[in-house]
């Protein structure tokens, strides 16, 4: 009789105290209505991913990042087309002469070339020519860049034809990481097979531009014994399109003719 009156003495004790412990697992567990506790796991908000930040570029890759870093109006740079891309221009000297070529990048430091272009005039009389090259880095910096470059090309008209051998190198430098002002100078030495004769020139090539990564003024300078080739123009463009707007004055014994130069570029 004792055991049943302690047990209907304590069961409500114990049931007091189990609903006690309920009660305050629920309040630790769920939290107040409202808050993060209060929802089922699955349904918590995840923070979004922040957005990607556009890669950094220093010096002369700032160049690299933009469309026909590779070369300047006429002349070359030591830099080269970004590995996998291609770049197709056109050069149109008014009106005389057209130029088409398609520079592709093997590697960061490799490039291949190629082009053909005619003169503009009669066509029984027109010059067209070929030519295909290598361009190689073999030395860079943050601000500076080397490279060396060879090509083969054909020249011929109606009535002859000469075949050149063309090897050479060009340094291309920044001033400071922005490489809004930069220049670049080449030499190259040319062999050709002209009536049995396979005497070398060389010519040099010398070239500026400052500017921003959108428009840039650019001057370039051949020079060919005592002959020269000027060019002073604008280029427009942004990553993948660029348009070149330029006046050649050719320099030749003494005479000076201005000629308008027109390029557009494109980056693939």
């Amino acid at each position: 009789m004792k055991l049943v009156v302690l047990a209907v003495t304590l069961l409500p004790a114990l049931a007091h105290a189990d609903a006690l412990r309920v009660a305050t697992a629920t309040v630790i567990v769920d939290g107040p209505p409202g808050s993060d506790f209060d929802r089922p796991p699955s349904t918590q908000p995840e923070r979004p991913a922040p957005p990607p930040q556009p890669e950094e570029r220093y010096g002369i890759a700032r160049r690299d990042a933009v469309v026909a870093g590779d070369h300047g109006i006429v002349t070359s740079t030591a830099l080269t087309v970004p590995s996998g891309n291609a770049e197709v221009s056109i050069r149109v000297l008014a009106p005389f002469a057209a130029l088409l070529s398609i520079a592709g990048g093997l590697s960061n430091s490799t490039e291949l070339w190629a082009d053909a272009g005619t003169s503009l005039g009669d066509s029984s009389d027109g010059v067209s020519t070929v030519g295909v090259g290598l361009k190689q880095v073999i030395a860079r910096g943050r601000t500076w860049q080397l490279a060396i470059n060879g090509s083969l090309r054909y020249l011929g008209d109606s009535g002859d034809a000469i075949a050149m051998g063309l090897v050479g190198g060009v340094a291309t430098g920044c001033t400071d990481d922005t490489c809004n002002f930069m220049g670049s100078a080449g030499i190259q030495r040319i062999f050709t097979t002209d009536g049995g004769s396979d005497a070398p020139t060389t010519f040099y090539t010398f070239g500026l531009s400052a500017g921003g990564r959108h428009t840039r003024a650019m001057f370039e300078v051949i020079r060919v014994d005592r002959d020269s080739l000027m060019v002073a123009g604008i280029r427009f463009g942004n990553a993948r399109l660029a348009f070149d707007v330029a006046v050649a004055m050719a320099a030749v014994d003494g005479d000076s003719v201005p000629l308008p130069l027109l390029s557009a570029i494109g980056r693939m």
